[in-house]
């Protein structure tokens, strides 16, 4: 069975979060967003680490929102963001790979 359009989406983003050119937490904000259009289970368990670590980091400034920042409060969240990143970033190639194994497929 071919892939649904989301559920590229949500192995592109994985990919990209093991590869290392998406950032854990942003990578686990789009991936949270995706689970209600690839998974109709309330606390799906390969969706939980990023909506936990989205809960944990949910005070970094990510996107448009910036734009409203002052450039020395973000450079404070930035070092912030990477050392979040960093932490957990083992824990969500994990459950990456997980989502890949599942969503996946050869067509």
């Amino acid at each position: 069975m071919k892939m649904t359009a989301d559920e590229s989406k949500v192995v592109q983003i994985a990919e990209g979060i093991i590869a290392g050119t998406i950032g854990v937490v942003a990578g686990s904000r789009k991936l949270k967003a995706l689970q209600w259009s690839v998974s109709k289970v309330d606390n799906d368990i390969d969706f939980r680490a990023f909506a936990g670590i989205d809960s944990e980091s949910d005070h970094i400034p990510l996107g448009d929102v910036r734009k409203r920042w002052a450039p020395d409060s973000l450079k404070e969240k930035d070092e912030e963001l990477k050392k979040i990143d960093g932490f957990y970033r083992s824990f969500a190639k994990k459950s990456c790979r997980a989502l890949i194994k599942r969503f996946k497929r050869d067509d």
